[in-house]
């Protein structure tokens, strides 16, 4: 677990995220990733996803990864989730969808 990482409230899900665009393709011709890790306030693994991704950039990759990880949720039914991204821009994207309180954050 990454020592910055920090966990959510008790009852909360933590989804981190990422979606990356190597310059050079893969040794298996893959050119873009995404991923999605959710842990609990415990920091322990609850799912993770890592798959690979044609014709987007980086920027569609995060997004993509934000998609994933939210859809994930909704389909589980998890009523409560943080999604945690390192990109700026797609965290700012998603900001203000729930003017309450922030569901996505920036690292």
């Amino acid at each position: 677990m990454n020592p910055l990482w920090k966990p959510p409230k008790k009852g909360t899900i933590k989804i981190n995220v990422h979606g990356t665009a190597p310059v050079n393709p893969l040794k298996n011709g893959n050119t873009n990733a995404i991923g999605a890790l959710a842990r609990d306030y415990g920091g322990r693994y609850i799912h993770g996803i890592m798959v690979p991704l044609t014709g987007a950039n980086q920027m569609q990759a995060h997004l993509w990864a934000i998609h994933i990880g939210i859809k994930w949720a909704y389909k589980n039914q998890i009523p409560k989730v943080v999604v945690e991204t390192d990109n700026i821009v797609a965290f700012q994207i998603f900001r203000h969808q729930n003017e309450e309180e922030d569901v996505i954050e920036a690292v």
